[in-house]
């Protein structure tokens, strides 16, 4: 689904080159490519006007069932998956998984900080990787509400959001404020997608639809209200992954994507 603020266009199987209708994680790269992991099906890449998809028969993607994706400044790109870690740099694959670093479970989102520092939201916490080394945060050792880590965002100031299963953390570095239905208009408090757009609004998928937050007003998304587009009944209002493109389009996954327009 893709949303200008304004109008919607959704893109499954039936009308594009999806590997499949259960697009599980989107992320935008400095060209432009979209690129849509799957549940079970490998990830696609859509230029806009083609489509390709990577799995583990034709490329050496570690598994085909991706969660997260990111892309460092030299190019590369980082798939989190069900199984672990594959890079890809456009030629060659390189895979970490539980036996070749400290990755302690299943990986759910993947992101890259301004220094470079590989950040990776997993059911055991979060993994930051610095090309060498790897650190844990968990419930015990940071602010974290628990260990399910779901999905990473940095914003302009520098602040690190993490989605969990019981709501978002805020860490600006020495504090951690967390978000949740209690205390914020934050839709559920499985967050499982973040994304910030350039005027600083934080925009959440949740388990019942998109909350945008402005840093004061809290705003939810969902099939009711909006065009989000959701075939996967009962679970139609659930948001996996949010990109916004450099034309400031809002794209959402769920059982196919929804386009938000920027008017």
């Amino acid at each position: 689904m893709k949303f200008d603020g304004a109008h919607w266009t959704t893109y499954d199987t039936s009308n594009s080159g999806l590997a499949n209708n259960y697009p599980s994680v989107i992320a935008i790269d400095a060209r432009g490519n979209k690129w849509i992991g799957s549940n079970g099906a490998g990830v696609s890449k859509f230029d806009g006007t083609n489509w390709v998809t990577y799995n583990t028969t034709n490329s050496g993607l570690l598994y085909n069932t991706i969660d997260g994706i990111a892309f460092d400044a030299q190019n590369n790109i980082w798939f989190a998956t069900f199984k672990g870690i594959s890079r890809f740099d456009g030629a060659n694959w390189t895979n970490y998984d539980t036996s070749a670093s400290d990755l302690k479970s299943m990986v759910n989102s993947a992101a890259i900080d301004p220094q470079g520092n590989k950040w990776f939201a997993t059911y055991g916490g979060l993994l930051k990787f610095d090309g060498a080394n790897w650190t844990t945060y968990d419930a015990a050792n940071s602010g974290l509400p628990n260990a399910y880590a779901v999905s990473i965002a940095f914003d302009a100031q520098g602040n690190k959001w993490f989605g969990t299963g019981a709501g978002v953390s805020e860490f600006d570095g020495t504090h951690w404020t967390l978000y949740d239905t209690a205390n914020s208009g934050l839709a559920n408090n499985l967050v499982q997608s973040i994304a910030i757009d350039v005027q600083g609004n934080k925009w959440f998928g949740t388990a019942n639809g998109v909350s945008k937050f402005d840093g004061t007003h809290w705003t939810t998304y969902n099939t009711s209200n909006s065009g989000l587009y959701n075939k996967n009944a009962p679970f139609n209002d659930e948001v996996g992954s949010i990109a916004i493109d450099a034309q400031g389009n809002k794209w959402f996954a769920g059982p196919g994507i929804s386009e938000l327009q920027q008017p």
